[in-house]
C-alpha cells in the first residue's frame, strides 16, 4: 500500500466516525433538553394554577 494513502487514510477515518457520533450525540442531547423544558413548562403551569385556586375565595 501507498504510504501516501496510508496517511491520509489515518487522517480521514477518525473524521468519518467520529464526527458523525458527536452529531448524534448532539442531537440526542437536544432532543433532551427540549422534552424536559415541556415537563418543566408544564410542571411550573400546574403549580401556578394550583396556587391561584387556593387563593381565589369561594363565594357561593
Amino acid at each position: 500500500m501507498d504510504w501516501g494513502l496510508l496517511i491520509i487514510m489515518i487522517l480521514v477515518i477518525p473524521f468519518i466516525t467520529f464526527l458523525p457520533a458527536i452529531f448524534v450525540a448532539g442531537l440526542g442531547y437536544g432532543l433532551y433538553q427540549a422534552i424536559r423544558n415541556v415537563i418543566r413548562e408544564r410542571k411550573m403551569a400546574t403549580r401556578k394554577f394550583e396556587k391561584r385556586a387556593v387563593e381565589v375565595p369561594n363565594i357561593q
